[in-house]
């Protein structure tokens, strides 16, 4: 029997509360503690070598792709269990087995809260626990999970239901300062520091080179302002094809959140502020752009974008969230959002005025799935013989989206952006 599957079964059978018959009273394990799930994960699983036995006294997990939601006690137990590892799970979790190699606690309503599955590398497990858990220690949950292992003693094992105790309270986050006096070289150690989980920000900063963030972390960290402050980056020539921020143009980025700053008097060469390639798990939200535009000598309005992603066929960024974001384009004079590439984009909320084009996206470099632009209010962008709004041969689905005195929105090629409805351009 595969590990994994014997992993999820034990799993399941201690929370459940259920009994396998035992040869004698002397082999049998029995967990009541507060550290059940610990105890029951960590030993050496004793479990008869004719698990088809179990099979046939459970039948409910005997057919595998079917999710588990007759027992009430499984569920509200997982339930418990993850709040011990603060792991996010929503009213609908469910256990399920895809088959004999695969299992995964998933949600219908919040697939980014729990989508666990053990048959998953330990690199990306970890990722995926370090986006649904507070927990510090992922890596010891991981091995948790990862590690337990069958024991060769036919003998069964019993386990009573677990019962777990009250969640750990969350321990305190670490909070750095980076002061405008830092160098970009400071605030790259920070970011790269796995203790740190929150650098905030007090003031105006003037950077006049690109910044290349190429640091995947395991666990998220977060770049906002001070409590109060107001965050103003400012970088009259970033030189070259490059932008202000490049994440993941050199190495790989992940699990990165920057919000609430202002990027005030940029000349943009090629590409723009924030250009993303070779990451996941990177959130940009809350950011205003002004007083900004192209150089107009080694690039013109539509290369110079506030938010540029972009993909090979083989490099895919994954997981960007770029939400309410305002952009004032300075008549016309640059871009708000182009995607060339990607799984799993959403960009919600902008307001964009005053600009060349608000979303240019297609599938030419690298494939772009599950795209999600919804709540945009455009005006002055484009023209009537330009669209303000542009998607080819694209999958996701475009809603509530208004412009005025602007161009039209164009969804051309194949496959095409679905109309959620509530557009008006």
């Amino acid at each position: 029997m595969n590990r994994i599957t014997a992993t999820l079964l034990c799993l399941v059978l201690c929370l459940a509360g259920t009994s396998i018959p035992t040869a004698s009273a002397a082999s049998r394990l029995t967990t009541s503690s507060s550290a059940a799930l610990t105890s029951c994960l960590q030993q050496e699983y004793l479990m008869r070598d004719t698990y088809q036995n179990i099979f046939a006294k459970y039948p409910t997990l005997t057919t595998f792709g079917t999710v588990i939601t007759g027992d009430v006690a499984i569920i509200t137990t997982v339930k418990k269990v993850f709040a011990k590892y603060r792991i996010t799970v929503p009213a609908d979790a469910k256990i399920s087995a895809a088959n004999t190699t695969a299992a995964t606690v998933t949600s219908v309503s919040n697939a980014d809260a729990v989508a666990i599955s053990l048959e998953q590398s330990t690199a990306t497990l970890m990722t995926q626990l370090s986006r649904t858990t507070t927990n510090r220690d992922v890596a010891n949950l991981v091995t948790l999970i990862k590690t337990a292992s069958l024991g060769s003693d036919t003998a069964a094992f019993t386990a009573e239901q677990a019962s777990v105790a009250t969640p750990a309270p969350t321990p305190a986050q670490r909070v750095v300062s980076f002061t405008p006096g830092q160098s970009a070289a400071t605030l790259l150690a920070l970011l790269g520091d796995e203790s740190v989980d929150v650098i905030e920000l007090n003031g105006t900063y003037s950077f006049t080179a690109p910044i290349y963030l190429d640091i995947e972390r395991t666990r998220p960290i977060v770049v906002r302002p001070a409590a109060g402050a107001t965050v103003v980056f400012s970088g009259a020539n970033i030189p070259g094809g490059a932008g202000q921020f490049e994440i993941g143009d050199h190495g790989k980025a992940g699990n990165v959140t920057m919000q609430g700053i202002t990027f005030d008097g940029y000349v943009l060469g090629q590409i723009g502020i924030f250009h993303i390639f070779n990451a996941h798990d990177i959130t940009l939200n809350d950011m205003v752009v002004r007083n900004s535009r192209a150089n107009g000598t080694t690039a013109a309005p539509y290369h110079s974008w506030a938010v540029y992603i972009t993909s090979t066929a083989t490099v895919i960024p994954t997981n960007i969230t770029v939400n309410n974001w305002t952009i004032d384009g300075s008549a016309r004079g640059m871009s708000a959002l182009q995607v060339y590439g990607g799984s799993h984009i959403t960009a919600s909320g902008w307001s964009v005025a005053h600009a060349y084009f608000a979303v240019y996206s297609c599938s030419g470099r690298g494939p772009l799935t599950d795209f999600v632009v919804s709540n945009w209010t455009i005006s002055d962008t484009s023209s009537s013989s330009n669209a303000s709004v542009y998607f080819k041969s694209v999958t996701g689905t475009y809603s509530s989206v208004h412009a005025t005195g602007s161009g039209a929105l164009v969804n051309s090629g194949s496959p095409t952006m679905t109309d959620g409805e509530g557009n008006s351009l």
